[in-house]
């Protein structure tokens, strides 16, 4: 938990970096990025504007589809 709030912390208008500074941390890297994920998620938003960098456009083409049982 500790890295995750410093990652979070250190890229706090930079997604991408804090999620990919997860990588080399190396550990349960899967975990530690969608941490670092969800707390910047919240904070930068979608695509990058006023010095923020949030979540990139190609990563969100990229997520596959919920089931339906799923989605509200």
């Amino acid at each position: 938990m500790p890295f995750t709030l410093w990652a979070a912390a250190t890229y706090v208008n930079d997604y991408p970096a804090a999620v990919t500074a997860c990588v080399p941390a190396g550990g349960d890297v899967d975990t530690t990025a969608a941490i670092v994920g969800g707390i910047l998620a919240a904070h930068t938003g979608i695509g990058s504007g006023a010095g923020v960098r949030g979540v990139p456009a190609e990563w969100l083409a990229a997520r596959e589809e919920l089931p339906d049982r799923v989605r509200g």
